[in-house]
């Protein structure tokens, strides 16, 4: 995981979920890709900005380990602006009515994927099952409503 404009290795990322802030899946979305990262990057800090307050500091240990450098800021993001002469980018979030700003050298946004209407087509002909996302059995990320048919990556269903 490198910053796309000079090749560095950033050891302090914020991660800017921008998803439906009530859903639980959004929330396993964004705890998802920040795993992710911090398998990759040793001794990365990483702040999710998650406005929901459904979330709680206890459920990102459950999901992260408590020594995990993972830090779930129940904070509403009103910008990102570059900092000149760093490059670095400066969040600017709100949380009760007051604004802060923090400083991170990589800024990830993550948003939902909508399936193209011929994809909605297909799962229809095929029978799959759609509701928020495709369903899946208990047992199985892989395995759909229909025998034979796995899922493959995954997109959010409005």
């Amino acid at each position: 995981m490198v910053r796309p404009y000079d090749g560095e290795v950033p050891q302090r990322i914020a991660f800017v979920q921008c998803l439906d802030d009530q859903d639980t899946h959004s929330f396993l979305y964004t705890a998802k890709e920040t795993l992710i990262s911090q398998r990759k990057v040793e001794r990365l800090q990483a702040n999710l900005f998650f406005p929901g307050q459904g979330t709680t500091q206890r459920e990102v240990e459950k999901h992260f380990g408590k020594r995990s450098g993972v830090t779930l800021q129940h904070k509403k993001v009103l910008g990102i602006k570059e900092i000149e002469g760093s490059r670095n980018l400066a969040v600017q979030s709100t949380e009760k009515g007051k604004t802060k700003e923090e400083e991170f050298e990589l800024v990830v946004l993550l948003t939902g994927l909508e399936l193209l209407p011929e994809s909605r087509e297909l799962n229809r002909k095929l029978g799959l099952e759609i509701r928020r996302f495709l369903e899946t059995s208990d047992t199985s990320p892989v395995e759909t409503s229909k025998t034979g048919v796995f899922l493959a990556g995954w997109a959010l269903i409005d």
